[in-house]
């Protein structure tokens, strides 16, 4: 039986995460050792990643979706699955591990595909919590179901070891390594000129109303802010009139962009409004105060360490955000969430596992 790793990913940032991980494991096990899967979850925005990290899925799924709907979702990555497991199996191929990150609909399927098929599941980015199942939705639903499914688990600092460890997760099976997405940022160098605010939102729990609260909050701000520009990226969760900020001289609103374009943009930002957690990670490793547009984060370090703030509509202008930050924390290279070196962590732990 010819055994390979297979490795998913359905969205553009679990492709940012997981990509140091498969080169790490092609170093390690060689290219056609590694099967891996673009479940289609967002299709549309992955193709120029792909292209600029010259990287080639194996298997691409067709989810033909005709809603956003998540039990639509869930089903059709789960058939997909599915068909796949029948493809391997009429080539004389065997799953040694099913590796995903995250906590995405796509990562839950293919977590619950491999629980279904007795494949042990490797989950890099395990352990964040905010034990709300409404703060994110439905995303920390989904990483708790992971973990219960989950052969070994990838925590990116102590606070996820210790949630694992509180869910009686075995110590053995689990392996602090940072993130991932720390490994991309070695290649940004930021520079003197720092007044520009990036904007990013596209959660599902952030309402109508509370998102049409943070567009008057910017109202107000863009104004009263004309020494620096405002650059909003828009997403394809979000659709909201945001035609009087445009006719500001100093804001901009951005079409989706690649993640390599955004590398660019943190050379000269200094500041982020944003509901990513992985924008939070990044800000954090390249000292860019960030301003969190949630109620609640799994990513408390940045909080505790005083580099990432909650969204506070009483900050009237951008001094009074800046000065609000702990500024001795505010450095390049700040590795509360990760050092760099992770996806080579990973690939020698899978390594060990595995052979």
């Amino acid at each position: 039986m010819n055994k390979k790793i297979a490795l998913s990913f359905g969205t553009r940032p679990e492709l940012i995460k997981v990509l140091p991980v498969f080169q790490e494991l092609v170093n390690q096990f060689g290219r056609k050792k590694i099967l891996l899967i673009q479940t289609g979850q967002h299709s549309d925005l992955l193709d120029r990643e792909l292209v600029h990290y010259k990287v080639s899925p194996d298997v691409q799924f067709k989810l033909n979706r005709n809603s956003s709907g998540l039990s639509e979702l869930t089903g059709k990555l789960l058939l997909e699955f599915d068909e796949f497991s029948v493809q391997l199996a009429s080539k004389g191929i065997q799953l040694s591990a099913m590796i995903a990150q995250g906590d995405t609909a796509s990562t839950f399927a293919s977590a619950l595909h491999a629980f279904h098929q007795k494949v042990p599941f490797f989950h890099v980015e395990a352990g964040l919590r905010t034990y709300d199942n409404m703060n994110p939705f439905p995303e920390e639903f989904y990483r708790q179901s992971i973990s219960e499914m989950t052969t070994l688990h990838f925590a990116p600092t102590e606070t996820e070891y210790q949630h694992l460890i509180d869910e009686q997760k075995k110590p053995e099976d689990i392996r602090i390594t940072g993130n991932t997405v720390i490994d991309h940022l070695s290649q940004v160098e930021r520079v003197d000129t720092f007044k520009k605010v990036i904007i990013t939102l596209h959660r599902r729990e952030l309402t109508d109303s509370a998102y049409q609260e943070i567009v008057n909050y910017f109202k107000v701000l863009v104004p009263k802010s004309p020494g620096w520009t405002f650059s909003w990226i828009t997403h394809p969760n979000r659709n909201m009139d945001l035609s009087e900020l445009e006719s500001l001289p100093n804001f901009k609103l951005l079409k989706p962009i690649p993640f390599y374009t955004f590398l660019d943009l943190y050379q000269t930002a200094g500041l982020i409004f944003t509901d990513s957690g992985g924008i939070q990670e990044e800000a954090a490793y390249l000292g860019i105060p960030c301003v969190v547009c949630r109620k609640t984060t799994e990513r408390r370090q940045g909080i505790d360490a005083g580099v990432a703030k909650f969204f506070d509509q009483s900050f009237k202008t951008i001094e009074q955000v800046l000065t609000s930050f702990n500024q001795e924390n505010l450095i390049q290279g700040n590795d509360i969430y990760g050092d760099g070196c992770s996806g080579q962590r990973i690939a020698e732990v899978i390594k060990t596992r595995i052979l």
